[in-house]
């Protein structure tokens, strides 16, 4: 993650520069910035989405979240 806009959903649910999203919904992402649009921008607001990502230390962390 090389940038998260103070407001929005990333910052929200605690994610910060640096930090490594790992899946979105089960699915790799690779550092591909493509497939994190397409599972994101392909679900409504209200929807649920899980999060995969490794923290500042590296540990693995997943986060819940409902799209707004």
């Amino acid at each position: 993650i090389t940038y998260v806009k103070r407001g929005l959903l990333a910052s929200k649910i605690g994610l910060k520069e640096g930090m490594k999203l790992v899946a979105i919904n089960s699915r790799p992402v690779a550092n591909d910035p493509w497939t994190v649009a397409i599972e994101v921008l392909t679900k409504s607001i209200g929807e649920k989405v899980e999060i995969e990502y490794l923290d500042l230390k590296g540990i693995k962390k997943v986060a819940n979240v409902t799209l707004e």
